[in-house]
C-alpha cells in the first residue's frame, strides 16, 4: 500500500472565471466539471476547485490558500507562460527570483486570492 498523489481543494467564487483563469494564464486543462466542482490538472498534478460557501470571505486573509508546486525547467515554464501573465492585474503574479534557500521561482495569485508559488532548486546550499 503506497500514498499515490496529493491534489488540493481550492474554495472559488465562481467555477467557470476560475478555470478559465488556470487554462488560460497556467496551462491546466479541465477534464470534469459541474456545477460547483472542476478537476483540472497539468503534468500529472492536479488541483479541485469546489465553490466556497455563500458566508465565506474570500478576501480575508483567513481564507488565502497557498499552494506550492515544484518545477523540473522552472526558466522554461516561466517562458512559456509570460506573455499571458504580463496580462494579468498589477501585482498578481511576481516574475522569476532567485531565493535565498535555493530555489528559482515565480508567483501567481489567482481569481480568489489563492497563491500559487512554482519552485526548482538551483542550488544545495540555503
Amino acid at each position: 500500500m503506497k500514498l499515490v498523489t496529493l491534489t488540493p481543494i481550492l474554495p472559488v467564487r465562481a467555477i467557470k472565471e476560475s478555470i478559465d483563469f488556470y487554462e488560460r494564464f497556467l496551462g491546466f486543462s479541465c477534464s470534469f466539471q459541474t456545477e460547483d466542482y472542476a478537476y483540472i490538472a497539468r503534468d500529472g498534478i492536479a488541483c479541485r476547485l469546489v465553490t466556497a460557501l455563500p458566508a465565506k470571505d474570500m478576501n480575508s486573509p483567513d481564507s488565502q490558500v497557498h499552494i506550492y508546486i515544484d518545477v523540473d525547467g522552472i526558466d522554461e515554464l516561466y517562458s512559456t507562460m509570460q506573455s499571458q501573465l504580463k496580462k494579468l492585474p498589477k501585482g498578481r503574479h511576481r516574475p522569476l527570483f532567485d531565493t535565498p534557500y535555493g530555489y528559482r521561482e515565480f508567483h501567481v495569485i489567482d481569481p480568489d486570492v489563492t497563491l500559487i508559488s512554482f519552485g526548482e532548486r538551483v542550488s544545495t546550499s540555503p
